[in-house]
């Protein structure tokens, strides 16, 4: 995350959103394992708290509309999706 948010800082983003494709029902390779969400959420607020005085970050998810819930807690925003 560090090097993405000081490329966008560098190339004169002013905000910049993460979202990783929230856990899905079925088998999918590009989907956030449920035991490392904590460490996405912790690798985002230590880049936020490093950086956030250069650019506004925003921490959101990919729901999939099949997915099961999830907790939307410490999000800026998610995005609703069906594959």
């Amino acid at each position: 995350m560090e090097e993405i948010v000081l490329h966008a800082s560098d190339l004169g983003f002013v905000s910049l959103g993460f979202s990783d494709h929230a856990p899905s029902p079925y088998e999918a390779g590009f989907c956030l394992q449920p035991d490392k969400e904590a460490e996405y959420r912790r690798q985002f607020r230590q880049v936020r708290e490093k950086y956030g005085d250069k650019i506004e970050l925003y921490l959101g998810l990919e729901r999939d509309a099949l997915a099961p819930t999830f907790n939307p807690e410490g999000l800026d925003y998610f995005i609703g999706s069906v594959h």
